[in-house]
């Protein structure tokens, strides 16, 4: 089996040598920020999606059963998702980011961006309430391990994802590190 880091390799020469600007975002960029979690999909933000989407097929990728994504073999049990720049996902009001820079080498978002876009995420009712929860807890990770202010997303211009954040914030300096590490203790303990 394919590793998600030999893949992001691949999927980065691939996009480069076609000039496609891209960055990774989402579960597999949180490990480059110090929280590491499972995940079996990178999400690479295209700035030309039909363009990347091509050039990957050409290169002997296929589609998945998600909606962008694509594996390097129908076998695999890895995957890449690759979205469009700019498009808000999954009802967040935090649009994907735009990314800027051509290179054979992974490029992953800013770490403030990486925030706001999980806090975005918990601001939906979707009614995923394990996503909400993961999400709520990679931000709670984050804010621990990077030792990220009350203030980081002050800039952020969305006031929902700006108040969200001082909750998650409140709530992961004033809780016991145990609870942050496991966030679905509640659940089970009922």
């Amino acid at each position: 089996m394919e590793s998600l880091d030999q893949l992001v390799r691949e999927v980065f020469n691939i996009l480069g040598e076609a000039g496609i600007p891209a960055e990774i975002i989402g579960g597999y960029a949180l490990a480059h920020y110090g929280y590491v979690r499972n995940t079996m999909d990178v999400d690479v933000v295209v700035r030309d999606h039909t363009k990347a989407l091509e050039v990957l097929k050409a290169h002997g990728y296929v589609e998945g059963r998600a909606w962008f994504a694509l594996k390097p073999e129908a076998s695999s049990q890895v995957s890449v998702d690759v979205l469009p720049a700019g498009r808000r996902m999954s009802g967040s009001p935090i649009p994907n980011p735009t990314p800027s820079v051509v290179t054979l080498s992974p490029v992953f978002v800013p770490l403030q961006t990486l925030v706001a876009q999980k806090v975005g995420v918990t601001t939906i009712n979707h009614g995923d309430w394990a996503a909400t929860r993961k999400n709520e807890a990679d931000v709670g990770y984050l804010i621990r391990n990077n030792h990220l202010p009350r203030t980081f997303l002050d800039s952020e211009p969305d006031e929902v994802v700006r108040f969200q954040y001082t909750e998650i914030w409140d709530a992961v300096t004033t809780t016991p590190k145990q609870a942050v590490l496991d966030p679905f203790s509640d659940f089970f303990r009922s």
